[in-house]
């Protein structure tokens, strides 16, 4: 039972630190399609906002286009944010691997099985099952 629970406790911070890989105090400014360099979010015409003043709305307002999508090759974080025909989908290596990394938006064809989404239900589903059989075999004992 311990070596099950310790199992599922390291599989879980795996996944965890999967999806943290990149901070989310850049998600407002990086899915608008602005860049983020040294804390700063660097808007058209050179102007630069804080991250945290950005995010809250207290520096460029007039950029926080409420209605926008992600563009492709951008990166998301809210997974209904790409643009229509694109899905989120982690990178891939030069022969179609699918390496760790945060999601970008991508061509839907084939985007289920890169999304990060659908290997965190298969782990989910397998350690379900895991669980269930073992629970299963105890009480034939």
């Amino acid at each position: 039972m311990k070596k099950l629970l310790l199992i599922i406790i390291f599989l879980f911070s795996i996944l965890l630190t999967l999806f943290a890989a990149m901070s989310p105090a850049n998600k407002e400014c990086m899915q608008r399609g602005y860049n983020v360099m040294n804390d700063y979010c660097i808007l058209p015409e050179g102007k630069k906002c804080l991250l945290p003043e950005f995010n809250e709305g207290k520096c460029g307002q007039e950029y926080k286009i409420e209605d926008y999508c992600v563009k492709q090759g951008d990166y998301v974080w809210d997974m209904d944010k790409c643009c229509f025909g694109l899905n989120p989908s982690q990178p891939q290596g030069k022969s179609g691997e699918v390496l760790l990394g945060h999601p970008t938006c991508q061509p839907a064809r084939y985007a289920f099985i890169l999304n990060p989404y659908f290997y965190l239900y298969i782990v989910i589903v397998v350690i379900v099952a895991i669980l269930l059989l073992w629970l299963i075999k105890k009480k034939r004992k």
